[in-house]
């Protein structure tokens, strides 16, 4: 931010100095940045292949210049601030759970505020490829706030069934002994898994979102627009 700021008033100072070179100056950031950005401003490439690395080229530069302003409110070294942006829903009582069925110690269990691990949109049983070194995704990557699912200020319960729509392995866990013991499942409480493309979507945090740009852009918009059409899982 001080680089932003002392860059602005060198900046200023050279267009009192010299207006037209300013100006001239000005255009040309614009007139990258269009290129960078805008897929109209460069023509298609002659191949599939070269138009498809064109357009993932596009798609990250995007990304990246969201990430930049969304950086100028957050702060890029408090980008985990960003997951209150893809807060799900405060911790609630237990009425909103005993409303849709569940049991009141179950109920009184999913109303507790949310102290798990998440979560990791990389699976950690994902290994690696064997040109990245193979084993597992290191914790530094899989554990950071581009690819931890865990809303702040979210509910037990809430966090729950989204871990079970957007992981395709996950059916439930164990209920606590102060909340009558033994263990839940999504299946009889009506869940629904999400498909692939609500996987994508809903399970994406949102720092991942903004350095993803169009393309997860893109596929939630398309997500919303299907959900807007149907019944919500």
């Amino acid at each position: 931010m001080f680089q932003t700021a002392d860059g602005l008033i060198t900046g200023v100072g050279n267009a009192v100095a010299d207006p037209q070179s300013a100006i001239n100056g000005g255009r040309d950031v614009l007139e990258r940045q269009n290129v960078r950005l805008n897929p109209q401003a460069s023509p298609p490439a002659s191949t599939f292949s070269s138009e498809m690395r064109r357009q993932a080229n596009l798609g990250l530069n995007q990304g990246e210049f969201l990430f930049d302003v969304g950086s100028l409110f957050y702060g890029g070294a408090q980008a985990k601030g960003l997951t209150r942006l893809a807060k799900a829903a405060e911790a609630q009582g237990a009425e909103k759970w005993i409303a849709r069925g569940v049991s009141p110690g179950l109920a009184d269990y999913f109303a507790t505020p949310y102290t798990g691990i998440g979560h990791h949109y990389l699976p950690r049983r994902t290994k690696l490829p064997p040109w990245l070194g193979g084993g597992r995704v290191p914790p530094a990557i899989g554990d950071s706030p581009f690819f931890l699912l865990k809303p702040e200020g979210i509910s037990t319960g809430d966090m729950l069934e989204l871990h079970f729509k957007v992981d395709p392995k996950y059916r439930g866990g164990s209920i606590p002994a102060e909340f009558g013991g033994g263990s839940w499942s999504g299946d009889p409480l009506g869940w629904e898994k999400y498909d692939r493309l609500g996987r994508l979507w809903y399970g994406a945090p949102a720092p991942l979102k903004a350095a993803a740009g169009s393309g997860v852009v893109g596929a939630g918009a398309l997500v919303d627009q299907i959900d807007g059409e149907r019944p919500r899982r």
